[in-house]
């Protein structure tokens, strides 16, 4: 795969995902799914040498994460539904 498609492709993941979360900031799978994108996002980045870019996509990998981890913990309280 080339770099462009990957940017691309990615480019296309952050886009539907920052939809289903604007709907609903707790979605849970969507927030599963960014965390993933940033990693892939962060790899990119140490495959192009970019060390600033790779630290910054794992920070908002980790952050996505941290937020995916209190939408379960209200999930799992019943505070919400599952799902969107």
């Amino acid at each position: 795969m080339t770099d462009e498609r990957r940017t691309q492709i990615l480019a296309t993941g952050f886009a539907a995902l920052e939809k289903a979360l604007a709907i609903d900031p707790d979605y849970l799978e969507a927030l599963t799914y960014v965390n993933l994108l940033h990693r892939e996002q962060a790899r990119a980045f140490a495959d192009a040498g970019d060390r600033d870019g790779y630290d910054r996509e794992m920070q908002a990998a980790d952050e996505t994460v941290r937020k995916a981890l209190e939408a379960r913990q209200k999930r799992q309280a019943g505070e919400r539904p599952p799902g969107p």
